[in-house]
């Protein structure tokens, strides 16, 4: 996955959201988390979805583990010959076979 955006395009609060998003919070758990409304929440993810151009939580994830935003974490990029190894073992059909 390729950086959409330049991570300074986001908000020190949406990162915030991200963060929190990504660690499987609910949007009323984030937004008491945060002291904001859960329409502000919902504004922020909002934003974070036009910004990154991708509305799935595992897009969202895996661009807050990009920016360094979960510890513990840390971005691999999967390399093709291990990907087409790995769903060959599983039995997935990938359409770039």
């Amino acid at each position: 996955m390729k950086l959409p955006i330049s991570s300074g395009s986001i908000t020190p609060r949406e990162k915030e959201v991200l963060r929190l998003v990504a660690s499987d919070y609910s949007t009323t758990e984030i937004s008491q988390m945060l002291g904001i409304s859960s329409r502000t929440v919902e504004t922020h993810r909002k934003n974070i979805i036009k910004k990154i151009n991708n509305n799935s939580l595992a897009a969202m994830t895996r661009y807050a583990i990009m920016l360094g935003l979960l510890e513990g974490f840390a971005y691999l990029p999967a390399q093709k010959n291990k990907l087409h190894h790995f769903l060959s073992k599983t039995g997935i059909k990938s359409n770039n076979n």
